[in-house]
């Protein structure tokens, strides 16, 4: 596992796109994370990330017309721990029982 967190700092101080497109670290992983994880361009990225003042805690959607799905995600990152970062998904909460219904009405 510390060859990815290795990764993933590297990737986020020396690839100048995560610098010049995102405000702070939080950003800058969700980026890197939806590039990496669900192999996003940097355009598709950037456009997916909601994460600001009144975001209701929603960071990124993904919207996949041709599957017909959208995928909500809320992030975290912490710095603490030797500079790792975590991304906590929705993926166990949107699994619970009777939340697609709910969602489509």
């Amino acid at each position: 596992m510390l060859g990815l967190l290795d990764r993933i700092r590297v990737d986020l101080s020396t690839d100048k796109y995560y610098q010049q497109n995102f405000s702070n670290d939080g950003q800058r992983f969700l980026a890197w994370y939806l590039r990496n994880c669900y192999l996003r361009t940097p355009i598709q990225a950037r456009d997916d990330i909601t994460d600001g003042p009144n975001d209701k805690e929603i960071d990124a959607v993904i919207i996949d017309e041709e599957k017909r799905q959208v995928i909500i995600i809320q992030g975290k990152f912490f710095a603490g721990l030797a500079g790792c970062g975590f991304l906590y998904g929705c993926q166990t909460f949107a699994q619970k029982p009777g939340l697609g219904a709910a969602l489509v009405q």
